[in-house]
């Protein structure tokens, strides 16, 4: 049972991060699709899927047109109940 409870957790989170991050039209394409914009955002969800305590991420930004930096920024500032710290 608790197989299927994470799976449901994962796909509410992952949902969850594909709306913030400005995905959820591309959930159904392939990668090699995405341009390299989504391609990072697509990096930053699955770093932060899991919830991790400490993520050290390089040049997460790097390759974001200045709309898109301010996106991310914003939608994980003040929405997660966690404290997020980015620094460049």
């Amino acid at each position: 049972m608790r197989a299927s409870t994470g799976l449901k957790t994962g796909g509410k989170k992952a949902e969850y991060l594909l709306k913030r991050l400005d995905l959820e039209d591309a959930k159904d394409k392939l990668v090699e699709e995405y341009s390299t914009e989504m391609r990072k955002k697509l990096l930053l969800a699955k770093a932060l899927i899991h919830d991790p305590k400490v993520l050290l991420l390089d040049e997460v930004l790097n390759g974001l047109d200045p709309r898109a930096v301010t996106e991310v920024i914003s939608s994980f500032g003040s929405s997660t109940p966690r404290e997020l710290r980015l620094c460049w």
